[in-house]
């Protein structure tokens, strides 16, 4: 049997060691509650990450999108006026070069009103105004605006008609439409890419 001095004792150690017990789970509460705010932060981090990239990846994919329908419709166009001036249609004989040119338009806008242009354009640029939001340096970069897009893609349909009335072949025309655009391309995936490589 244990005498009351040994059990007093032992009241006594233990009683010295509830501070430590004490202190150590007091050390790993807080502990605890650093990892846990650590892991809050490092997940906040991952999410914007996540969305900055997703938006970036988001603008590039319909970019692209966009920049293959710009290529599709100079194509249609210009296999359009090619037709026109090359076969000198039946139809078209007795028209006027004004009118002609007018029909070519309007059979054009009929097409751009109800294709996959418009719809990949709103898509577009509701993609870039997002990422303009993240990323307002986007909007120096004229080879990121759908409104520069356009007036390149005008630009050279305003001149088909008389450059394939002055004999120039449709082939190198769409040669030279290409490699402008494609230039533009390059320079706007390049601006992405360092957007991307910044996040």
């Amino acid at each position: 049997m244990m005498d009351n001095n040994t059990s007093t004792s032992y009241i006594e150690v233990l009683k010295n060691y509830d501070f430590i017990f004490s202190f150590i789970g007091s050390a790993f509460t807080v502990l605890a509650t650093l990892i846990a705010l650590y892991a809050v932060l490092t997940w906040r981090k991952q999410q914007k990450y996540t969305i900055l990239l997703n938006q970036l990846i988001e603008l590039e994919d319909n970019y692209e999108i966009l920049f293959v329908n710009y290529i599709e419709e100079y194509h249609w166009f210009l296999k359009l006026e090619n037709t026109v001036h090359e076969n000198q249609l039946t139809n078209y004989t007795n028209i006027s070069k004004k009118d002609l040119n007018k029909f070519i338009l309007d059979e054009y806008h009929k097409k751009k009103s109800d294709n996959s242009l418009v719809i990949n354009s709103r898509e577009y640029e509701l993609a870039y105004l997002r990422t303009k939001r993240f990323f307002p340096s986007i909007q120096d970069d004229n080879n990121l605006k759908k409104s520069y897009l356009d007036e390149v893609l005008d630009k050279h349909i305003s001149k088909l008609a008389d450059e394939l009335s002055k004999n120039n072949d449709a082939e190198n025309l769409f040669k030279t439409f290409t490699e402008e655009i494609l230039k533009i391309k390059e320079h706007a995936i390049d601006k992405i890419t360092k957007l991307r490589n910044k996040v």
